[in-house]
């Protein structure tokens, strides 16, 4: 692997054995850690980053309860780190979640287990973008241990409900899924029907928008949604 750009890895609310396992993975590659434990210090977190010129933050978003705090916590460490990942074994709020979807470049959304080459891989990736024309012959593989999409180099990186959005779509290999079909099948009994599988459908377009200048998923006027079926899906 390259030489990192960064100069240092910001560590945020694991336990002493997890922190320290990310620690030696950095040190491995020349790359120095400042460790914040579970009792997380917004304050001492913004003076540690704000006076690193370049680095890498991964943050365990189980440990801020309060959604508008963890919210606050990953916009700074987007402004002021060259990437974030966020890490957690519970689903993440709507809010969190869309504010990742719109930035991702810079911000992925992680499930424990983390594979941590896949952790480095979307921490040390390029920052150019090389979007592709044309769907014919693109290859698009799904990794479902770290919920994500790769191709030509490049990996995607989706929330929970975005990923299994996306494996609906693809289960049902190019065949519309309507609407309330992806209600029913990912929100379940969490509420009523409304238009939120229409708006994790377009967090899910905006990501792929960053690459590809055709439509990866389609809509099906008057039904619902489907996968582009001119790119190969390999799972």
């Amino acid at each position: 692997m390259d030489t990192f750009s960064a100069k240092q890895l910001i560590i945020i609310g694991f336990d002493k054995y997890y922190a320290r396992m990310l620690e030696l993975e950095g040190l491995d590659i020349g790359l120095p850690s400042v460790k914040f434990d579970t009792q997380i210090n917004i304050d001492e977190i913004k003076s540690s980053v704000t006076n690193t010129n370049e680095c890498f933050a991964i943050i365990n978003s189980d440990v801020i309860k309060d959604v508008g705090e963890l919210l606050t916590l990953i916009r700074f460490l987007n402004s002021e780190c060259e990437r974030t990942a966020v890490i957690s074994d519970r689903r993440i709020s709507i809010d969190v979640s869309g504010y990742i979807s719109e930035n991702p470049i810079t911000l992925c959304h992680l499930k424990r287990p983390v594979l941590i080459t896949e952790l480095l891989s979307f921490l040390h990736k390029e920052n150019e973008i090389i979007r592709t024309h044309h769907s014919e012959a693109i290859s698009i593989k799904i990794s479902p241990d770290t919920q994500s999409a790769s191709f030509s180099g490049n990996v995607i990186y989706f929330t929970n409900k975005e990923f299994d959005i996306l494996k609906l779509l693809l289960n049902a290999q190019g065949a519309p899924v309507s609407r309330k079909e992806i209600f029913n099948s990912v929100w379940k009994n969490e509420g009523e029907d409304s238009n939120i599988a229409d708006v994790y459908i377009r967090y899910i377009r905006k990501k792929f928008k960053k690459f590809f200048d055709f439509d990866v998923i389609k809509t099906v006027r008057g039904i619902g949604y489907s996968v582009n079926t001119d790119i190969i899906w390999k799972i």
